[in-house]
C-alpha cells in the first residue's frame, strides 16, 4: 500500500515490485471532489453545484446560495465558515441560503456575526440537510421559510434572542433520533 493524499504529487522510487505483473489503480471519487480555499471559489461551487470540501476556516461577505435545480455537498472538514460584516438584507437573511435547491452540510461550524442573521435560511421549496456540525445563528440558528430542513445531527445555538417573545421561534437540540413537531391546533 501506498498512501497518496489529495492534491498533492505521489513519487514511488526504488524497486516497488518483487516479480513481473499486472495491477489496478482505482481512485476512489472522494479524490475529485475539488478543495475550497477562498470565499470566490465556495460561490462558484455553490453557483455550479457538485460536492466541495473545505481546507481552510472562511469569512463571507455575502449568503452563499444554492438556487433552484442546484445540488451541493459542502463537507466543511473541521473549519469554520463566519461573516465580520453584516449580510443581513432584503432576502438575504443567512450564512448559507438554499432557495430553490439542495445542500447537504456537514463537519464543521458554521457561525453568524453577533446581531446579524441565521445560520442557514431554506427559501423557495429548498431542502437543507446538516449532518452534522455547530451551527450558531441570531434569533434562529436554521430558518425554514419555505421548504424542508433534515437535520440528522449537529448542535445548535442562538446568540442573538427574540426580545419581544416570538411564540413561532424556538431552539431544539435533539438527543433522541425521532422527533416530530406539529402546530398546536388553537
Amino acid at each position: 500500500n501506498i498512501p497518496i493524499r489529495r492534491n498533492y504529487r505521489t513519487n514511488v522510487s526504488g524497486n516497488l515490485l518483487t516479480k513481473q505483473g499486472t495491477f489496478n489503480v482505482t481512485i476512489d471519487p472522494e479524490f475529485y471532489k475539488p478543495d475550497i480555499n477562498d470565499y470566490p471559489e465556495l460561490r462558484a461551487a455553490l453557483a455550479n453545484g457538485g460536492s466541495v470540501t473545505l481546507s481552510d476556516n472562511m469569512t463571507v461577505k455575502e449568503p452563499l446560495v444554492v438556487e433552484n435545480g442546484k445540488t451541493v455537498e459542502i463537507d466543511l472538514n473541521g473549519h469554520t465558515i463566519t461573516n465580520e460584516t453584516d449580510v443581513w438584507a432584503g432576502n438575504d437573511w443567512s450564512l448559507f441560503s438554499v432557495r430553490g435547491g439542495t445542500l447537504t452540510i456537514k463537519n464543521g461550524t458554521v457561525k453568524a456575526k453577533d446581531n446579524d442573521c441565521y445560520a442557514c435560511d431554506v427559501q423557495y421549496g429548498g431542502t437543507l440537510i446538516i449532518e452534522d456540525g455547530t451551527f450558531v445563528g441570531n434569533i434562529s440558528a436554521v430558518y425554514v421559510h419555505e421548504g424542508k430542513a433534515e437535520i440528522k445531527g449537529g448542535t445548535f445555538s442562538i446568540v442573538q434572542t427574540e426580545t419581544e417573545g416570538d411564540p413561532y421561534r424556538f431552539l431544539l437540540n435533539c438527543m433522541t433520533p425521532t422527533v416530530r413537531l406539529a402546530r398546536h391546533p388553537s
